[in-house]
């Protein structure tokens, strides 16, 4: 390999990152109002928000202009499909998604388990074809949403996005919100209508426009879906801290009063396909999102394998000084054969900078993801961890290497003030904007990069 790829130690000392950032940063998030996952009536009335049930399902969406199905991908969730015979039989499984193949199977589904939304959608979402490269799924997206003295915050258990402008924006269109023990008549929808307000909000759209999007509410094998349309009057009214005049309808279907599509109902299933298509047609644009461009690299350089895994949000944790650092980058990579032992060594963030051309904001969500997770792996193992990581702004790359100490690491986990600094280097440097995947050299030049550290990490368990 190539030496100028297999040492970030060459990099100039202007490339240095500073790392003077407060960690009360990162639990100083005190706002008047938060409204997340606790939507009430009381909350849809007062930003005129309306639900409708659907007389048809083409208001729901246009069901007439679907593709062919692409249903291959479901078939290690249907019932009665031998583990042995089926084409994912060398995909390694987790404890939990083994699990939800055998409940399948022998159609005693529990609807409370929460294992369900990790395996079932994520699967769903495959076999519509949204993970491409220009339709795309991650985990819990949070969008932000100022009105009056409100700070309201969407942070929903999953989001699919799409980005119409790849530099600095996305698109949220379709919310999928889990219902957890909870019936579709109450408090799931609420939180739906939340994750829909903040989602047309969020385009930070100043067009006068209708703008559509889509949600889906799931229990066990049970969906319903929902379509709003939020005005241009209404944007507008929001947009300047008015109280809309204008309702912001939300149509679902099925109906109220009729039982949800079942995944495990043969019929049901296909229309629910043919709903996710259709779907993903109306909503789909030719500018890939950041997410699809890190997925995109890792699996085309082999990360998804026995040894390294991809996963879209690694949560970590840890206590100091009475400050709770929790860490839920992007993306992450990590090693080992359970999932609930991993080591996180190469962690991918969408910058959001504060600014047009600062990168500050990026680098220092990426300095707490970094420090998560050396704390995690200095408790597994008591060395110097190196932990690499990458930004990701639009089509922009660049690469970080961040080198914690012994001494450091003791200090941190045992509640004392770290004596010495954490050098964290950058390439390319300050001066840069990135590596650009759009150009063909610099393209190869990342993919070479994102190799050199698999094999760096993977000789680690060898």
């Amino acid at each position: 390999m190539s030496s100028s790829l297999t040492s970030f130690n060459n990099i100039p000392s202007n490339s240095l990152v500073s790392n003077d950032s407060e960690y009360s940063s990162f639990n100083n998030t005190l706002e008047k109002w938060k409204w997340t996952s606790n939507w009430t009536q009381e909350q849809l009335d007062i930003l005129n928000i309306e639900y409708r049930d659907a007389d048809k399902l083409e208001d729901i969406t246009d069901i007439n202009s679907i593709e062919e199905l692409y249903s291959e991908s479901i078939e290690l969730f249907l019932p009665g499909v031998n583990l042995s015979d089926n084409p994912f039989k060398n995909k390694k499984l987790t404890s939990n998604q083994k699990l939800f193949i055998s409940e399948v199977q022998k159609s005693t589904i529990k609807f409370d388990d929460e294992l369900i939304v990790d395996g079932l959608i994520s699967r769903l979402l495959d076999a519509t074809y949204f993970i491409n490269d220009k339709i795309n799924f991650r985990r819990q997206p949070k969008i932000e949403v100022k009105w009056k003295d409100y700070n309201i915050i969407s942070k929903a258990d999953f989001g699919v996005y799409n980005n119409t402008n790849v530099t600095n924006r996305f698109t949220e269109y379709l919310m999928i919100v889990e219902d957890k023990k909870m019936t579709f008549k109450s408090k799931i929808e609420h939180q739906l209508a939340g994750e829909l307000f903040t989602s047309l909000c969020g385009r930070e759209s100043y067009s006068l426009k209708d703008y559509t999007n889509y949600g889906v509410a799931n229990r066990g094998v049970y969906f319903r879906f929902y379509r709003s349309k939020m005005t241009a009057t209404y944007y507008k009214d929001i947009s300047k801290d008015k109280k809309p005049l204008a309702k912001l309808i939300i149509y679902r279907y099925p109906k109220e009063c009729d039982e949800p599509l079942s995944l495990v109902n043969e019929k049901d299933r296909e229309q629910i396909l043919k709903i996710m298509s259709s779907i993903r047609q109306d909503i789909e644009t030719d500018e890939p999102p950041v997410d699809a461009i890190a997925y995109e690299l890792l699996n085309n350089i082999g990360y998804e394998g026995l040894i390294l895994h991809f996963r879209p949000k690694p949560h970590l944790e840890f206590k100091w000084q009475g400050y709770e650092i929790a860490s839920v980058p992007d993306y992450g990579v990590y090693v080992g054969d359970d999932i609930e032992e991993f080591a996180e060594y190469l962690l991918i963030v969408k910058d959001k900078p504060a600014g047009k051309y600062s990168y500050l904001k990026g680098e220092c969500q990426l300095f707490g993801e970094m420090i998560t997770a050396a704390i995690n792996n200095y408790i597994i193992k008591k060395e110097q961890q190196n932990i690499y990581g990458m930004t990701i702004r639009g089509s922009y790359i660049k690469f970080y290497l961040s080198m914690f100490d012994k001494e450091y690491l003791s200090n941190i986990i045992n509640d004392k003030k770290p004596t010495k600094d954490v050098n964290i280097y950058r390439y390319p440097s300050d001066d840069s904007k990135g590596l650009s995947l759009n150009s063909t050299q610099e393209r190869l030049h990342i993919v070479k990069i994102l190799k050199t550290i698999k094999e760096i990490i993977e000789s680690k368990f060898k």
